[in-house]
């Protein structure tokens, strides 16, 4: 393998939902969703702690928090739609009723990679050994990375073997043949 005036041993493929176009790894069983997340401000008290109650609200100063977030397999696009912050003003609404003085600062769309089983897609390329992946972790993907990151991390340098679960080796058959 070359790229440029490198030579790697390996290449990891991070990409995010993009890694549907990639020509090695595209195959594999993506099902990517957008969220969207919005920053607001509030001028009634914030409540002190991390809420989860389908979505979530971050409080982040006194008076402004971070709310999210939707989940849309359909609309791959980096558009906030209107109806999205409509919708997730009105689930934080009804769980903290008393919140007022709503003004939303900053709209923000994103697509997550995430995965038809709702497993992160890790490991070596069964044709290509130096081409790896790290990928697929969805809607969890803060929650999960750093635990699989430590655990990638052996696989390459201790030869530690991936959860099953994880390891793309369970798609080998159905994805990387002919």
């Amino acid at each position: 393998m070359r790229w440029r005036d490198i030579k790697p041993k390996r290449i990891v493929f991070c990409e995010g939902y993009l890694a549907q176009a990639n020509p090695w790894f595209g195959r594999l069983p993506f099902q990517p969703a957008k969220g969207v997340i919005l920053s607001c401000t509030s001028q009634t008290p914030l409540p002190s702690q991390i809420l989860n109650y389908g979505h979530w609200l971050l409080p982040l100063t006194v008076d402004t928090f971070k709310t999210g977030a939707t989940f849309d397999p359909l609309n791959l696009n980096l558009d906030p739609e209107p109806a999205s912050e409509k919708s997730l003003l009105a689930d934080l609404h009804a769980i903290v009723p008393d919140l007022g003085g709503i003004r939303v600062i900053r709209h923000q769309a994103g697509i997550r990679p995430a995965t038809l089983d709702k497993e992160p897609l890790i490991g070596r390329h069964p044709r290509y050994s130096g081409l790896y992946i790290f990928n697929g972790f969805g809607a969890k993907g803060s929650l999960l990375i750093p635990w699989h990151a430590a655990r990638f991390a052996d696989y390459l340098q201790q030869r530690m073997p991936l959860l099953p679960s994880c390891d793309i080796k369970r798609y080998y058959a159905s994805h990387f043949s002919g």
